[in-house]
């Protein structure tokens, strides 16, 4: 998904960021664990041209080679990063131990999993794209008339059905309380503690959600304010 953005058939990396420019656009294509997509931001007049470009990068995408390499070896460089500070390496740790190996939530990148990422792989990705299943969301001084007029005009032959929606397995956290991550020469600690919560669809996972705020889970919650601020540690 990230290769998606990167330009289209007649529109490599530079023309394509130039075409955004000329409108005031900013386009982009992300994933997560749990979803997949794309959007468009910019002044509401210049939706049609906004959308236009949207439909492009999905119907007749670059998907070129070089912008692939480039992007793997961008993502390599961030995991070392990552594993050279004790917050980067708990946040990728902590996973794997809450959920269990093998569970798909619990995945890790690695550079060996990033190098097997294949051109014909992206592709695949991009094929799965479809309207049935998805979900758009507008936001701006748009009404509905207008936003299906964009979208009738540049994607009028887009259909089928997206990927069907996974039922992940039961969480298997591993064994023990404590685990300890030596990071020889790192500037800074980090210590996480968590558990599993709720399921999203519980009736109390919103206001687990919001306790999990207050408590310690934003900058401006009370462990954060007590450490940093009253104890200035």
């Amino acid at each position: 998904m990230d290769l998606l953005d990167e330009g289209t058939k007649s529109k490599d990396k530079v023309a394509f960021e130039i075409a955004q420019a000329d409108a005031g656009l900013s386009l982009g294509s992300y994933a997560s664990r749990e979803e997949s997509g794309v959007f468009v931001r910019g002044l509401s007049e210049e939706l049609n041209r906004g959308v236009a470009l949207v439909a492009e990068m999905m119907t007749e995408p670059g998907l070129r080679g070089e912008d692939l390499d480039r992007l793997k070896s961008d993502r390599k460089a961030s995991l070392m990063q990552a594993r050279a500070s004790g917050g980067g390496a708990a946040g990728r740790v902590m996973r794997s131990r809450m959920w269990g190996p093998g569970h798909p939530m619990a995945t890790l990148s690695t550079d060996k999993s990033i190098d097997k990422v294949k051109l014909s792989d992206c592709k695949n990705v991009v094929k799965q794209l479809k309207p049935s299943g998805a979900t758009l969301f507008v936001t701006g001084q748009v009404d509905e008339a207008q936003v299906r007029a964009a979208f009738a005009a540049s994607l009028p032959n887009w259909k089928g059905k997206a990927q069907a929606k996974r039922m992940d397995k039961a969480a298997k956290p591993v064994t023990g309380s404590i685990f300890v991550i030596d990071i020889p020469g790192a500037a800074q600690s980090s210590i996480n503690v968590g558990f599993a919560g709720p399921v999203r669809n519980a009736d109390d996972f919103e206001a687990t959600n919001v306790a999990s705020k207050v408590y310690g889970g934003g900058f401006t919650s009370r462990l954060n304010m007590n450490i940093r601020e009253d104890k200035g540690y």
